[in-house]
């Protein structure tokens, strides 16, 4: 499996973290690729390098944090609760 690069780490974290900033105060129809890019202090054209427009982040967010759950269980089957 191929590692990501640091800044590409980065910049996908700041790109998730904005949006839920922006989710946690307005209805998600609300949110803009603007907003996001403003709130992340980011270029639109970095936006689009890493998501195809916020339906995909969103499902990129919500994928991972399925992937982190599963985990967390695959660890509590392993210890016996």
């Amino acid at each position: 499996m191929e590692k990501e690069d640091l800044r590409v780490k980065k910049t996908k974290r700041s790109i998730e973290e904005s949006f839920m900033t922006l989710f946690y105060h307005y209805n998600f129809e609300q949110i803009t690729v603007k907003g996001i890019t403003e709130e992340a202090e980011i270029g639109r054209k970095t936006f689009y390098l890493h998501y195809l427009d916020k339906y995909d982040l969103v499902d990129s967010i919500v994928k991972k944090a399925f992937t982190e759950l599963e985990v967390i269980c695959e660890r509590k089957k392993g210890l016996g609760h």
